[in-house]
């Protein structure tokens, strides 16, 4: 099968209010999008299945109940690897993501194995947070992510970190709560002292 080039993953849960603005702002890039719906009661997939009559470019995964964001994301990179993309792109599709920072990381997208958007490096920020959930968000990065970033930099793989600057989301509800701060927490742990 030949390689095909870049998919942008979109996982979702009630995001009718910002997923047809978020994959058309996509549409100026050389990439493919997969959403990965947990069976949204707003809809969001209808809206999804009906761009899809008019680009190729969109796919959505639909699964039955909300299941997280972590296994959302490991569906699709299992789908997007099966499909044969050879990059794979993790963005929120509320817009705390900025697309021109995409713009930035798909530059480098040729000359590292790994390239993590960092709002923790000089450059980077947080906008609309407060300085609590600032000093909180150090600490509850999602554990996928957190094991992700790990096992590749044990693997050895060429990594770099670019700013970016991460916004409040646009519309609808944060989906952050005490049990992904925990099992991140947990991870770190599992990681340092059992790799």
């Amino acid at each position: 099968m030949e390689a095909k080039k870049n998919i942008v993953i979109l996982p979702t849960f009630n995001e009718a209010g910002n997923i047809e603005k978020i994959i058309k702002s996509l549409y100026t890039f050389n990439v493919d999008i997969l959403v990965v719906d947990d069976n949204s009661p707003d809809n969001t997939a209808s809206i999804v299945k009906k761009m899809m009559l008019s680009n190729k470019r969109i796919d959505i995964l639909q699964r039955p109940e909300k299941l997280g964001l972590g296994s959302a994301y490991r569906d699709g990179f299992k789908y997007s690897i099966e499909k044969g993309y050879k990059n794979l792109i993790q963005m929120d599709a509320d817009f705390s993501h900025r697309i021109k920072d995409l713009k930035v990381m798909l530059n480098s997208i040729n000359d590292y194995e790994v390239i993590i958007g960092s709002r923790y490096i000089n450059g980077g920020d947080s906008i609309g947070w407060s300085k609590s959930r600032k000093l909180l968000s150090k600490s509850n990065g999602y554990g996928f992510q957190i094991e992700m970033s790990s096992k590749a930099y044990y693997k050895k793989l060429s990594i770099i970190e670019v700013p970016i600057i991460f916004n409040e989301r646009r519309e609808g509800e944060s989906k952050m709560n005490f049990r992904i701060i925990i099992e991140a927490l947990l991870i770190v742990l599992k990681l340092r002292f059992f790799r």
